[in-house]
């Protein structure tokens, strides 16, 4: 399952596989760079931190048809 943190599906990062699923968050400062920096240029990630496992768990768990 991919997680798009500092990149974005518009600018061509995309899962290939059908049953994929895509974890982001909706932030003004992404995209900060085409690749993903290693480091965040405004110092805080929070393009990955506000990505909670609880919703990704019920995201799999649905996929999974166990919710």
């Amino acid at each position: 399952m991919p997680f798009f943190g500092p990149t974005v599906q518009r600018i061509g990062y995309y899962p290939y596989r059908e049953c994929d699923m895509v974890f982001e968050t909706e932030l003004n400062c992404r995209p900060c760079g085409s690749h993903g920096p290693q480091k965040c240029p405004l110092k805080h990630h929070n393009c990955m931190r506000y990505i909670k496992p609880d919703s990704v768990l019920e995201r799999v768990l649905a996929g999974l048809g166990e919710a």
